[in-house]
């Protein structure tokens, strides 16, 4: 593949639900899941709970005099509510944020146009790393030198800039930053990666290993292309306490390795995870003089697929157990508020389960 690939647009954006991130394939539409989401489900954050009640507290302290007005106008329960959703929309915005100063790199790399500020971001105060820092002219500006020093310096040539690498033996698929060449490194094509975080983490190389290894590239255009072979890695460490706003960090051939390998090994624990039933076990009850168990209670019935909301409707209904609501025609059953057509069809399935059925479809049997 040549250098040409630079005149394509190459991104595609990740899906997600808020229980998983991934990309649909050009052709098929298959989901693939996100490389950095998968690694991110296996690995333990004990840092988020402190980082969310700090900034919640912080918050408190900052706008005592407006969460105190919320509460005495509007509730006690919405004062706390504000502030418990002041983390999320903190993370919300870095990430908004993130994505933005991608495509100023973007931009840079391939000589285009530097994007504006998105009016969603203009002038918006946010935290990073103990510093309150404000999305404005300034802080572009400082973003922007940086990336300029980095390309003047090393002499970067660019081949493609965020691009979705992906993998069909496993099934997923990510975002590279910057594929190219360094004037100063010899004509070996280098995989970037841009952060602009304090600190990086070891699942950086877990993001790293697969992006090397992965084989193909996915084009706006909806071709699916061979990867340039990759001779190194390294990692574009943006901060504006760098003597040139940067740092261009080398990972070597062994660390790459580590990094493929553990994210594999992350891979298969989801794949593991994705079968294990999300409903299981049963309550148990003194047997039948048969042997044989009861049917369940309806206050059991969070253990059973499509029947979760049917417990709070049918408790209120005054039933207790299942054979209780085997008396009731399925029009009985409908008639209660909060119970839908499918709902019903997953209370018969459990009555099913126990030799019972609705009173009038026990009659058509019979």
């Amino acid at each position: 593949m040549t250098d040409t690939l630079l005149e394509t647009g190459l991104r595609h954006e990740a899906q997600d639900d808020g229980s998983s991130r991934w990309y649909n394939h050009p052709d098929t539409q298959a989901q693939y899941l996100s490389v950095t989401w998968v690694t991110g489900a296996c690995m333990s954050k004990p840092w988020l709970a402190p980082w969310a009640a700090k900034t919640a507290a912080q918050y408190a302290v900052d706008f005592a005099p407006h969460w105190q007005a919320t509460a005495r106008d509007e509730s006690r329960d919405a004062a706390v509510k504000e502030i418990t959703r002041i983390a999320a929309a903190n993370r919300d915005l870095k990430a908004a944020i993130g994505t933005y100063e991608h495509d100023i790199f973007e931009a840079l790399l391939l000589d285009l146009p530097i994007p504006g500020i998105p009016d969603h971001l203009e002038g918006k105060v946010v935290e990073f790393d103990g510093e309150l820092v404000v999305i404005n002219q300034e802080w572009l500006d400082q973003i922007a030198d940086g990336l300029l020093a980095f390309v003047a310096d090393f002499g970067w040539k660019a081949i493609a800039a965020e691009c979705t690498v992906a993998s069909d033996e496993h099934k997923a698929a990510g975002t590279i930053d910057g594929i190219g060449r360094c004037e100063l490194l010899g004509q070996e094509v280098v995989l970037l990666d841009v952060k602009s975080g304090a600190h990086l983490g070891p699942e950086v190389l877990a993001q790293l290993g697969p992006y090397k290894m992965f084989p193909h590239l996915w084009l706006r255009s909806g071709l699916i292309v061979r990867k340039p072979h990759i001779d190194r890695a390294a990692i574009l460490h943006l901060r504006a306490s760098y003597s040139r706003g940067y740092k261009l960090i080398s990972v070597t051939t062994e660390e790459l390795d580590l990094g493929w390998e553990w994210w594999q090994q992350c891979r298969h624990q989801v794949e593991i995870a994705a079968g294990v039933p999300k409903k299981f076990g049963r309550a148990l009850y003194p047997p039948r003089p048969d042997g044989s168990q009861p049917p369940p209670m309806v206050e059991d019935l969070t253990s059973y697929v499509g029947c979760s909301r049917a417990v709070k409707p049918l408790v209120a209904a005054g039933f207790e157990w299942m054979s209780d609501v085997a008396e009731l025609h399925r029009a009985d059953v409908a008639a209660i508020n909060g119970v839908g057509p499918k709902t019903i069809d997953a209370l018969a399935a459990v009555l099913a389960e126990f030799g019972l059925a609705f009173r009038d479809e026990t009659r058509a049997v019979a």
